[in-house]
């Protein structure tokens, strides 16, 4: 005689956990099954294509080494599950990101788990933890302009209820720590900074995060989307990477990187690393056709590969210098871009760095843009790429930041990056294109 399962109640009770995979186009993808099945999927993992490693934004395969062979193994960890309670009666909305393995070993081609050896080796080689926060940038309803532009108003926050008060919440009950959730400069823009978070966590977060908003939208009838240019917004949505070295006792070598001894050496030279890879890093941490609509002067988003602190189109900037929560800001990035990669890249970079004993980095804090061509070619203060062709060549022609990403991740990526160039090209340009990437993201 067969054991009864659990009745249909429990089992509706308790829903479906989607174990994802965090893939290189910034969406959570994966295979839902039933709460109960979660121990189990963690003992044995979950099959998975290595195919849909490359998905495209549009739900499109690129051209990749695998086809339709082979298969790899999600392996969720129950403990960082995501729980969202809905309203109206609703199961729970839940996913858990997962590591991809392959015979027992870490897969290769998995972006969360190269972030997770890359951290390995930040701590080896600097004695620190990196500690992060992604503050993301998003629209309501963007295709549907408002007749006011009530930047960082009390009118904007005022229309947009209760959907604010009620992100707010879902977010503090989830544990990401929200800061704050206010109205930013663009039509209908919000801004959403998070607490900080050790390790690879970070990165989950802001994964996590961008389905959070997006399911708090929908249940007060509207849309949220992080694109990084909404149609005829003229302001972009971006996703400033906040990043501190911990070590021991407190130590915190991105804070004091203009004092001195070892600690303020070990972060002038991790600082300038990401500052002398940046045009590499930006086919990672912007890889979009769009993504270039956004950055550049004049967008207060990132044009320069610079360092700074008031100024906020350099691509890298101090926040908060001498002060208990001083750390690191990188400007050049979206939401199009996986965080798994765009946080391991940006670290790979500052590592290379520290081996190179590179430093110390100008600071630059004046209008870049009114020092004129000349000046900043003097200065050795270079633009950032003007396209995604042009990212894509520099992180070629870089060896450090190219041969990071390890095959057959690196062949995988940028194929499929210049399968989503192809497709944007027939998608058109201007307002098409961003129409496209706002439905998608």
């Amino acid at each position: 005689m067969v054991s009864p399962g659990p009745d249909r109640a429990e089992v509706s009770a308790a829903g479906l956990v989607l174990v994802a995979q965090a893939d290189l186009v910034g969406m959570v993808r994966g295979k839902a099954l039933p709460r109960a099945r979660l121990e189990a999927a963690a003992a044995e993992g979950v099959g998975w294509v290595p195919a849909n490693l490359v998905l495209d934004p549009f739900g499109g395969i690129a051209p990749n080494p695998w086809g339709p062979t082979g298969e790899v193994r999600l392996r969720p960890d129950p403990a960082e599950l995501l729980r969202i309670e809905r309203p109206g009666g609703l199961a729970p909305l839940q996913v858990v990101l997962s590591d991809a393995e392959e015979g027992g070993e870490p897969w290769p081609g998995c972006p969360r788990g190269l972030l997770k050896r890359t951290l390995a080796e930040a701590e080896e080689l600097t004695g620190c933890g990196v500690v992060s926060s992604f503050e993301h940038e998003f629209q309501l309803d963007p295709e549907a302009p408002s007749p006011h532009h009530d930047a960082f108003s009390l009118q904007a926050l005022a229309a947009a209820e209760p959907f604010p008060a009620e992100l707010l919440g879902v977010l503090a009950e989830a544990g990401f720590g929200p800061e704050m959730v206010f109205p930013e400069f663009g039509d209908r823009q919000f801004e959403v900074p998070c607490a900080p978070a050790p390790g690879h966590l970070g990165a989950d977060r802001a994964l996590l995060l961008r389905e959070t908003v997006r399911e708090v939208a929908r249940w007060h009838g509207r849309r949220a989307s992080f694109t990084p240019l909404a149609p005829g917004s003229g302001v972009g949505n971006g996703v400033h990477i906040h990043l501190s070295l911990l070590g021991a006792g407190g130590a915190a070598p991105l804070a004091t990187p203009e004092g001195g001894g070892e600690e303020a050496e070990l972060g002038r030279s991790f600082l300038a690393g990401i500052v002398a890879h940046a045009a590499a890093l930006c086919a990672i941490t912007a890889p979009s056709p769009v993504s270039y609509d956004r950055l550049g002067p004049g967008h207060w988003s990132a044009a320069f590969a610079a360092l700074g602190g008031t100024n906020r189109e350099t691509t890298l900037r101090i926040v908060g210098a001498g002060g208990g929560s001083a750390h690191v800001e990188y400007r050049a990035a979206d939401a199009t871009a996986s965080p798994h990669l765009a946080l391991g890249a940006i670290v790979a970079a500052g590592l290379d760095g520290v081996r190179r004993g590179l430093g110390p980095c100008p600071r630059h804090d004046g209008d870049l843009v009114a020092l004129g061509a000349a000046e900043r070619e003097r200065l050795g203060v270079l633009p950032l790429p003007g396209s995604l062709e042009e990212a894509l060549a520099a992180f070629e022609a870089d060896e450090a930041i190219r041969d990071w990403l390890p095959e057959p991740l690196r062949g995988a990526y940028l194929r499929l990056k210049r399968h989503e160039l192809a497709l944007a090209a027939e998608l058109g340009s201007g307002p098409e294109l961003s129409e496209a990437y706002g439905r998608v993201y």
